[in-house]
């Protein structure tokens, strides 16, 4: 099964947010896996399983460990999520 990787954002953080899912998308196709958007607002329960805080935050699904907070470019999202994309 493919892994996917969660992007948290939401609306009011557009500006930062928005411009970020070039470099999301761009990691997803270097590390093999798929993306899936979660709307910090609307999702409660990932957002408290996940610890996130701020956003935009990228995850690998069910790898809470590998929360990756802030707008970080494509290179380093490739090097700290690899490890979790089995």
């Amino acid at each position: 099964m493919r892994a996917v990787l969660i992007h948290f954002v939401a609306g009011w953080a557009d500006p930062i947010c928005g411009p970020h899912r070039i470099e999301v998308a761009s990691a997803a196709e270097r590390l093999g896996v798929t993306v899936r958007e979660i709307d910090y607002d609307l999702a409660v329960e990932e957002v408290r399983l996940y610890d996130v805080l701020n956003v935009p935050a990228i995850a690998i699904e069910g790898s809470p460990e590998s929360l990756v907070v802030g707008a970080v470019g494509a290179d380093q999202l490739v090097e700290r999520l690899q490890r979790f994309v089995g």
